[in-house]
């Protein structure tokens, strides 16, 4: 406006200076210019308005001049209103001449100089921003070396990737992802990464970088995504060169490497293997990927590789994870406020699972995989006879078995969902992190009937179900006053149904072989099922400084019992079998696990200090009693 008047400063004005008040995306800069109810600060021109009817004072509108911009397929449509009594036709005309001469230029000057970006808040609706606000975007995403040019896309961090990295700001390993697996039939890392930019430039959500820190009201972090693949690819002839004699080796130093936030959140390693086979190692952020993403990728890049002939060098994606992202944050949560009270409410304390750790763990988190059940078929058959899900009897299990090590009647655990069911168009072929954990509340009588007990389970994940994708805090913010939701529990539970990597599109010369996938998480301990052919396998994770090995895997056995237990009472359903039949063991086992299921805080006015001391020794006698510089000393010595 300020070049438009420029350049009419000869044609005479009946209003100087002219008010111009910018209306931008609901955004008005001057607000007092629509507060006047109808007491406008002009009157008509008598010479214009003769012989015409004119409107009343009190409906006059501030502005003398309105104009509505929109986009109209490839084109801007204006749409200028004004009273002509006030503003002759002639400046009108005038007016838009100059405003359509000054836009050919700004596209001129962009075209000839592509590296200076003019952004504009309507640019990114979802971020509730003006132009200072842009400005201090793009100074910060200048700290990260990328210029306004190479953004495609600005967007709200989602409120579980912001939990997500802000572990990953402590601890630089929280929430790598890695995925090895070996691409048979192709012999040349070229053609490799030729189909993995392709996959990538298809997917909005593998371009995507972060602003953690980045903050607003109603928006805390920031996603930034690149027009450009954001890929660090390194191609090796032997590990020794990353440091490691192994594969296992470079996983566990990869790990430790971890992300650093604002950098690129994907990186590949391949090597080329004998024969005509090449091995690839994918590391994520788990920000950026899910189970399913991962499936999902796997399926897209075995697609590029084997049609890579057909497929143009660019593919408009058919979904967004910017789609995602705006139907999720304007989702009502009325509903969702009143659930998670009623969920919680029998909650008194928190289900924290406690048993021994290691003396001198090698590596802080540990990992085993196990196989649970070996006919899943009828194990499934079994449970469909009986109207549950294999979802409900592994939560039902998990409740069980944290019963049994705590001895709470009430249990906590973190449940960890795909989100793949909100009303999100192609949402099953989305990629990103749609996971959500939230808490999962059990009440378990020993007295039920082992179906009731599942019917039970049921009925609360059907409740939650419209609910699941709220996250922690908004959950602590409708819980009372007392109970920390983040404290709430320590154990982690998911089932990971997720759709198989399609191996037999085209002509299958092309597959994928030895996969090896490497996940940890910030809880203590983590169980992922999932299932593969017709077993039950799973993905046992744990932090060696909270827990030892050998507990981790007696619970794995604990847990694999307990369904294979679970299974036979669904079998027999003429004579109920009771929770407490499948919770009974051994005599021998059940010493071992009264010890640590007795509450150490409990107080006896009876016992002395010296009786307290000793029954915490005899409790864990493999526990530090003493530490002197680098000496430990435990009970026992």
């Amino acid at each position: 406006m300020q070049r438009i008047r420029q350049s009419n400063r000869s044609e005479p004005s009946a209003y100087q200076p002219m008010g111009v008040v910018f209306n931008y995306l609901g955004k008005t800069t001057d607000q007092s210019t629509l507060t006047l109810h109808g007491q406008a600060p002009w009157t008509m021109r008598p010479d214009l308005a003769q012989g015409l009817p004119v409107c009343d004072e009190c409906e006059r509108r501030p502005q003398l001049l309105e104009v509505l911009a929109y986009q109209q397929d490839d084109s801007v449509q204006f749409d200028l209103l004004y009273c002509p009594e006030v503003i002759p036709p002639a400046t009108i005309a005038a007016l838009t001449h100059g405003l359509q001469q000054v836009l050919h230029g700004m596209l001129d000057e962009y075209a000839h100089h592509q590296e200076t970006l003019y952004w504009a808040p309507c640019d990114f609706p979802l971020l509730d921003v003006m132009w200072d606000d842009l400005d201090a975007i793009g100074h910060e995403l200048a700290l990260q070396g990328i210029s306004p040019a190479s953004v495609e896309d600005l967007y709200p961090m989602l409120p579980t990737q912001q939990g997500l990295l802000t572990a990953t700001a402590k601890d630089p390993s929280q929430y790598t992802v890695q995925s090895a697996f070996t691409v048979q039939g192709i012999s040349d890392p070229d053609q490799l990464q030729m189909a993995f930019q392709r996959v990538v430039a298809q997917h909005t959500i593998l371009r995507t970088r972060f602003l953690l820190h980045w903050t607003r009201p109603g928006v805390t972090g920031l996603q930034v995504v690149l027009r450009s693949n954001d890929i660090e690819w390194q191609v090796i002839d032997d590990w020794a060169v990353l440091n490691a004699q192994s594969e296992d080796e470079y996983m566990q130093l990869n790990y430790a490497r971890g992300f650093t936030i604002g950098g690129p959140m994907l990186r590949c390693v391949v090597m080329p293997m004998p024969g005509k086979a090449l091995r690839l190692l994918l590391t994520m952020h788990h920000a950026i990927t899910d189970a399913w993403s991962m499936g999902l990728l796997q399926s897209a890049l075995l697609k590029a590789l084997q049609h890579s002939s057909a497929l143009p060098a660019t593919v408009s994606p058919s979904v967004k994870f910017g789609d995602y992202a705006e139907h999720l944050l304007q989702l009502d949560t009325m509903a969702s406020a009143q659930f998670w009270p009623l969920h919680l409410q029998a909650v008194e304390e928190a289900t924290i699972l406690t048993l021994p750790k290691e003396p001198n763990p090698t590596t802080a988190m540990q990992a085993q995989v196990i196989s649970l059940l070996d006919d899943l078929a009828g194990f499934q058959h079994t449970t469909q006879q009986a109207g549950v899900t294999i979802n409900v009897v592994l939560k039902a299990c998990w409740a069980l078995l944290l019963h049994r090590y705590t001895g709470q009647s009430n249990v906590v655990f973190g449940h960890t969902v795909s989100g793949r069911n909100l009303g999100v168009k192609k949402i099953d072929q989305l990629m990103g992190c749609l996971i959500n954990t939230v808490p999962f509340c059990v009440q378990v009588e020993r007295s039920m009937p082992v179906l009731d007990l599942l019917h039970q389970v049921a009925q609360v994940s059907t409740a939650m179900m419209p609910h699941e994708h709220c996250h922690l805090s908004a959950i602590q913010q409708w819980t009372p006053p007392g109970l920390d939701v983040f404290n709430l529990f320590n154990t982690l539970l998911v089932y990971e149904n997720v759709p198989a990597v399609q191996q037999s599109t085209y002509d299958g010369k092309i597959t994928f072989t030895d996969m090896h996938e490497l996940e940890f998480t910030e809880y203590d301990l983590a169980a992922a099922i999932e299932p593969v052919g017709d077993r039950l396998i799973l993905h046992l994770s744990w932090n060696a400084h909270k827990l030892a090995k050998e507990y981790a895997i007696c619970i794995s056995q604990s847990l694999s019992q307990l369904l294979t237990d679970v299974h036979k009472a669904l079998l027999h359903t003429s004579t109920p079998t009771l929770v407490d039949h499948v919770l009974t063991l051994p005599e021998s086992e059940q010493h071992m696990l009264n010890a640590f299921t007795t509450n150490p805080l409990a107080w006896d006015e009876s016992r002395t200090v010296v009786d307290l001391f000793t029954a915490c020794a005899q409790r864990q006698p493999n526990e530090a009693a003493v530490e002197l510089d680098s000496d430990v000393w435990d009970y026992q010595t």
